[in-house]
């Protein structure tokens, strides 16, 4: 598993012992941390992994559709929470510093379009849906 906007790596203590499991963040979080910028002029080759996992980070992507794309070679499925755009919430995006504001269908579309070629809402977190593509 490949966690973006790994943090404090909670997501590791959840996983089964034979799991491998792959942080990724802006900064440094401990061994094995991938550090990228999902917003700078290239990013890394990851890893394959079986499973990306998004809790909190797609807001802040500038371009998910290039991230998408890029993560079709070395992932099989993301999961990813994302607090979709209703169209007039503008202001609070600009509050909570995001820099996109994606539809959920748009965003459904975009992983799509990079290969992963089923996409459904599992559920709802805090009124954000999770959604999984594969």
């Amino acid at each position: 598993m490949l966690e973006f906007g790994a943090w404090t790596m909670e997501l590791k203590r959840h996983l089964p012992p034979l799991c491998t499991y792959t942080p990724s963040d802006l900064f440094y979080r401990g061994k094995g941390t991938i550090v990228c910028d999902l917003n700078g002029p290239e990013l890394p080759i990851f890893p394959k992994h079986d499973v990306a996992v998004f809790g909190g980070v797609l807001e802040y992507v500038e371009d998910c559709e290039r991230l998408f794309s890029h993560l079709s070679t070395c992932v099989d499925v993301i999961l990813a929470s994302y607090a979709a755009s209703s169209g007039g919430d503008c202001v609070f995006r600009r509050d909570c510093q995001w820099v996109n504001s994606y539809t959920l269908y748009e965003l459904m579309a975009m992983l799509h379009r990079a290969g992963f070629k089923r996409s459904v809402e599992l559920t709802r977190w805090k009124g954000q849906p999770i959604v999984w593509a594969g």
